[in-house]
């Protein structure tokens, strides 16, 4: 299997992981969102220590803009900080939805 299809199926699991917090009334339990921050910081770890270097180093060599990197690497930031803030929500946390909502956007 190619490296782009397992970025795709990472993608449909995070997906699937999203899904089933939004299911849950917008309060979905902990365990669920600790699921999905552990997923979203693998993805991304996957991503920018296996696929980003690759992609870095033929678009120097093709001499590829890399803006559309540096805008993927931004968008993983905000990510993990939209995942890490769901997990450690305490209580009730009116952003909870919201957050929820911006990181399936994204």
């Amino acid at each position: 299997m190619d490296a782009l299809t397992l970025v795709r199926e990472d993608h449909r699991k995070l997906e699937r992981l999203l899904e089933q917090c939004e299911r849950s009334d917008g309060r979905p339990r902990r365990a669920e969102l600790a699921r999905l921050r552990a997923a979203v910081a693998q993805h991304i770890d996957q991503e920018e220590s296996i696929l980003y270097p690759i992609y870095r180093e033929r678009a120097r060599r093709a001499e590829v803009d890399l803006k559309p990197l540096e805008q993927a690497i931004e968008e993983h930031r905000l990510l993990d900080r939209l995942a890490r803030e769901l997990a450690e929500a305490r209580g009730r946390d009116d952003r909870l939805e919201a957050r929820l909502k911006v990181l399936a956007e994204q």
